[in-house]
């Protein structure tokens, strides 16, 4: 009964989110960094803004170099907000079919299939990214994801994830358990996506490093505030101005380290 009562509360909550991500959101394009529509577009969604529009943003400026993209565990379709496809040729490759199912875009190209055994020819992309994704595939399977990542690449591959280092620079684990501790204490029952980044194990820095030679790797999302948004989200209501106060109060800190997670761009 209290479970009923709390999802018919939280009903025009995730109306008007639904309503602001769905039918505005997809209008914007986000070629511009976090401006006022969207913290209010965006204000129960800054993590996925950010991670997408940090990978988009390096695909951009590539310019007319790159023309075919492999999104994969893209199932989401969010980067449809970010890349015009009607200016690129766009592959997602995930092994969610159900959530490939709900990409009505008939530009996109929507394949099921594994990270770890693409189904693609060597050099078949101009460019492969994965956001978010490399955090849920097991450890002893981490390097195999990357290979096939830089096997069908023909020029680059872009990765954001969450990630530990031995230096402390990078502590996604850390936060990833801070806020899966206080997410169980609030809401008595797991974020079932923190608990996979933490059962699969994050990737390390210098693990990074080894599988691409010569990788720029850069620090993203600020860990203590990426905690404190994350949070704002996930309470109804309170999440509709979220977005305006980490514009206001922490956007400013939010390159600072330590980080939750780190954006790397590799050229082949």
């Amino acid at each position: 009964m209290e479970n009923l009562i709390s999802k018919i509360f939280t009903i025009p909550d995730r109306l008007i989110n639904f309503f602001l991500r769905r039918w505005i959101g997809k209008f914007i394009r986000n070629n511009h960094s976090f401006g006022w529509l969207q913290a209010i577009v965006y204000s129960g969604a800054i993590d996925e803004w950010q991670r997408h529009f940090t990978v988009t943003e390096k695909v951009r400026r590539y310019g007319k170099l790159i023309k075919h993209i492999l999104d994969v565990g893209g199932a989401s379709g969010t980067i449809l907000e970010f890349l015009n496809p009607s200016k690129y040729k766009i592959t997602i490759v995930d092994t969610n079919d159900k959530s490939l199912t709900k990409i009505k875009d008939k530009r996109i190209q929507k394949i099921k299939g594994n990270g770890c055994d693409l189904p693609f020819e060597d050099n078949s992309f101009d460019v492969v990214i994965s956001v978010d994704t490399l955090e849920h595939v097991p450890d002893f399977e981490k390097k195999k994801f990357c290979s096939e990542l830089k096997r069908v690449t023909r020029k680059n591959v872009i990765i954001h994830c969450p990630v530990d280092s031995s230096d402390g620079k990078f502590q996604g684990t850390n936060y990833d358990k801070e806020f899966l501790g206080w997410y169980r204490k609030v809401f008595r029952k797991d974020e079932k996506n923190t608990l996979e980044h933490l059962s699969s194990g994050l990737p390390k820095v210098e693990d990074l490093s080894s599988l691409f030679p010569g990788a720029l790797i850069v620090g993203k999302q600020n860990g203590d505030v990426w905690l404190k948004y994350m949070k704002q989200e996930m309470i109804p209501y309170v999440r509709l101005a979220t977005g305006l106060f980490y514009k206001l109060f922490l956007s400013k800190k939010d390159d600072l380290p330590p980080y939750h997670a780190c954006l790397m761009i590799w050229e082949k």
